[in-house]
């Protein structure tokens, strides 16, 4: 009943982003407001705890922000830089991040999943600070994977053009496998934990076809009228 219940929270939320996109796009400053906003629904219990609606206002940064890299000259140096191969600092920067939230994780179970700042006992400034903490993070590993990838077509190119379709999709296949199949993932053995990451990746796959995309592009507006609507910002 959650697996379902969150399923389709995030599924319409996201259809509701990508519908209304064009018209957050005259917002002045809309970046700045998203990640303003990202942080205040932890702060409001219904939003920050129930039905992972939260996830809808988190994640809409980093849709603003694909969006104006790739399409405003504003945002020209960040794009022009990651068309620039990733220097041995890059790579350490990488590494370092990767280290630190794999210790945090460990040390921490679950804590990256938690989207609200309050308890029964009141306020939690420290979630502020985690979701902080991951959004940096999450752009700048980004940019670093972004400069990793080389500037050129190659077989897995449709992987990375149709990853909407397995954001709004996965869940579908990855929460069976972690609340049917497989222990939480705190207390997986390490074989698990492999096993947890690995099939339900392979799982998804599908999800990248022509012919998922061509049907979640008329359920997400993405056809023509929604290319219109943001050609005449």
């Amino acid at each position: 009943m959650e697996t379902t219940r969150f399923c389709n929270v995030v599924f319409i939320g996201i259809v509701y982003i990508s519908c209304t996109f064009p018209y957050l796009l005259r917002i002045k400053y809309v970046i700045t407001l998203s990640f303003l906003l990202s942080w205040l629904v932890g702060f409001i219990p219904f939003i920050g705890n129930d039905y992972s609606l939260s996830r809808i206002f988190c994640f809409l940064p980093y849709f603003l922000l694909g969006y104006f890299v790739a399409h405003e000259n504003r945002f020209s140096i960040i794009k022009d830089a990651i068309f620039t191969k990733l220097n041995w600092r890059g790579y350490l920067v990488f590494i370092v991040l990767f280290l630190f939230w794999f210790f945090v994780i460990e040390r921490y179970p679950g804590v990256t999943y938690a989207t609200g700042f309050t308890n029964e006992f009141g306020l939690s400034i420290k979630g502020l600070f985690v979701r902080i903490a991951l959004q940096v993070t999450i752009v700048i590993t980004g940019f670093c994977v972004m400069k990793i990838c080389p500037n050129k077509e190659t077989f897995y190119t449709k992987y990375g053009s149709n990853t909407m379709n397995v954001y709004l999709l996965h869940a579908l296949v990855v929460l069976p496998f972690i609340y049917l199949v497989f222990p939480s993932f705190g207390e997986a053995t390490w074989f698990e934990k492999i096993a947890l990451i690995i099939i339900p990746t392979i799982c998804c796959l599908p999800l990248f076809s022509n012919i998922i995309n061509r049907l979640m592009k008329i359920i997400l507006c993405q056809g023509k009228v929604h290319r219109e609507k943001i050609a005449d910002l």
